[in-house]
C-alpha cells in the first residue's frame, strides 16, 4: 500500500510498480531478520553442545547437526560427489588452500584426525573458549586443545603417586628454551613442602570463521534444489607467530610441529604426500627456531650449575651404591656371623 501511494505521489505508473513487485523472487519478500537470528543463535547454541560433550573436538564444526535445523540432511552415498550431494564445505586453513569436500567428508576427515591426537598425545583436550555471531549467516569461534609434553608424562606420574597437586603452565614461546639445574631441584622442593608442583602443558589457541549460505552455483541453479554451502576458514596463533619469527622456544616449536601433523594433515583429495607435507610442517615452524633440530638440547643456563649439578648427582650415587653394600650385599657374603661364608662366596 506504502509503494502504491508513493508512485501515486510521484506519478509513478502502476503499472510499472506491480511488475517490478511481481519480479522479486518470493524468498527475498519473505526474508525475516528475526528469524535469521534466531538461526544464528541456533547455531551457536549447537557447537557449545558439541563442544561441551565427552571426548569431542572443540576445532571442528558439527556440520551434519547444524545443516538439519535447515531441513537438509548431508548425502553419505558418494562422499566425493559434490554434484550429488545435498551441501558442500569450502574449507581453508593456515595450511591448505581452500577447497570444496562434501560434509560427510569433512566429517570423516576431522573425526579420524582428532582420534589420532586421542592416541598419541597425552592427556590430549580441547576447548570451546567462545562463540560469537559476527552477522546473520557467520560465527566466529575461538578455541583451545592442550596435552603433556613428550617426556613430561612421567613427572605427572610421579605427582599422582605422590599425591602433589599439578599446576600446569604452558612456556613462553616467545623466549628461547634453556635448562637449569636449580629450577629442577627447586620444582622438586617445592612439591615436597607445599604439596604442588608446576610442570608443563603444551597449549594452542586458534580460531574459526563460519559462514553458512544457501548454494548459488550454476549447476545448483539448474537442478532446482535447496543446497547449502559452508564457508570454513581456520587460523592458529603460534603459526601467525611463527611467520613473524616471534616463536623462539624451541619446545613449544616442536611440539607444534608435532600437533600439526597429526591434526592438520591435508586430507588424501589435496593430493599431497607424507614427505611434502613433513617438509612444509618443519619449513614453516622450524627452521626460525633455533636448536629445534631433533637432536638438539636446550643450553644451559649456567655451565656451572651443570658441573655441581653433576657431582652432587655423582655423590649421591655414590652413597646410594655403599648404603646398599652396607646394608644389603654385604650381610648376604658375610652371613651374618662376622665371617665370610665362603659356600655364599663361591
Amino acid at each position: 500500500i506504502m509503494v502504491m501511494a508513493t508512485a501515486i505521489q510521484h506519478h509513478i505508473p502502476l503499472s510499472l510498480i506491480l511488475s517490478l513487485l511481481l519480479s522479486v523472487p518470493s524468498e527475498c519478500l519473505n526474508t525475516s531478520p528475526s528469524s535469521n537470528r534466531s538461526n544464528i543463535n541456533l547455531i551457536k547454541s549447537i557447537i557449545i553442545d558439541h563442544a561441551c560433550a565427552t571426548k569431542s573436538d572443540a576445532t571442528t564444526t558439527p556440520l551434519e547437526r547444524i545443516l538439519s535445523i535447515s531441513g537438509i540432511t548431508p548425502s553419505h552415498d558418494d562422499d566425493t560427489d559434490l554434484k550429488a550431494a545435498t551441501s558442500r564445505v569450502s574449507y581453508a586453513s593456515d595450511f591448505m588452500p581452500r577447497k570444496d569436500m562434501t560434509v560427510s567428508a569433512y566429517s570423516k576427515f576431522t573425526q579420524s584426525r582428532h582420534m589420532d591426537c586421542i592416541d598419541l598425545f597425552d592427556g590430549y583436550a580441547t576447548n570451546l573458549i567462545r562463540c560469537e555471531a559476527i552477522d546473520e549467516t557467520s560465527l566466529n569461534v575461538r578455541w583451545t586443545t592442550s596435552w603433556i609434553p613428550a617426556g613430561s608424562t612421567w613427572l605427572y606420574n610421579l605427582a599422582e603417586v605422590a599425591g602433589w597437586s599439578v599446576t600446569r603452565k604452558s612456556p613462553d614461546p616467545a623466549t628461547i628454551a634453556t635448562f637449569s639445574w636449580k629450577s629442577v631441584f627447586g620444582m622438586f622442593q617445592k612439591a615436597i613442602t607445599t604439596g604442588n608442583i608446576t610442570l608443563p602443558i603444551s597449549f594452542v589457541e586458534g580460531n574459526t570463521i563460519i559462514t553458512i549460505a544457501e548454494d548459488s552455483s550454476d549447476d545448483n541453479r539448474s537442478l532446482g534444489n535447496k543446497k547449502c554451502i559452508v564457508s570454513l576458514r581456520e587460523s592458529i596463533d603460534l603459526l601467525s607467530e611463527a611467520d613473524k619469527n616471534r616463536l623462539q622456544n624451541r619446545r613449544v616449536a616442536q611440539e607444534l610441529a608435532s600437533w600439526i601433523d597429526v591434526s592438520r594433515r591435508p586430507p588424501e583429495e589435496y593430493g599431497m604426500n607424507l614427505d611434502e607435507w613433513v617438509g612444509i610442517v618443519r619449513q614453516r615452524i622450524l627452521t626460525g627456531v633455533a636448536g629445534a633440530g631433533a637432536l638438539d638440547v636446550d643450553p644451559n643456563e649456567d655451565d656451572a650449575e651443570g658441573i655441581i649439578a653433576l657431582l652432587i648427582f655423582s655423590v649421591i650415587c655414590v652413597g646410594f651404591v655403599g648404603i646398599s653394600f652396607e646394608y644389603f650385599i654385604m650381610p648376604e657374603i658375610i652371613g651374618g656371623t662376622g665371617t665370610y661364608n665362603i659356600d655364599q662366596i663361591v
